[in-house]
């Protein structure tokens, strides 16, 4: 069953930010991971939203996408990630939970 990291995003420093965007797609693909979307908000229909932009990764499995966040390869890139934006990452792996 495909599991997906949703990272909501803010974004402080662009340069810094452009570094962890440039490396982060190469462990993505390492552990069978594809980049499904990456946006900015355009709009807010209900509620507020925390972040300014998100992306969403689909992994094969559960497994892949825990492996992937707790990489050393992109354990390394965390601290750039974190000078670049405020991120929230929420793993999902259970498509229909109601």
């Amino acid at each position: 069953m495909s599991a997906f990291y949703l990272l909501q995003i803010s974004v402080k420093n662009p340069v810094k930010l452009k570094v962890y965007t440039d490396a982060a797609p190469a462990t993505v693909v390492s552990f069978g991971g594809e980049l499904v979307f990456r946006s900015t908000v355009s709009g807010i229909s209900s509620g507020q939203a925390g972040h300014s932009a998100a992306v969403v990764l689909k992994f094969p499995d559960r497994a892949s996408a825990e492996g992937w966040y707790m990489s050393k390869d992109y354990q390394d890139l965390v601290e750039i990630r974190d000078q670049g934006a405020d991120v929230v990452a929420t793993l999902y792996d259970k498509p229909d939970f109601f």
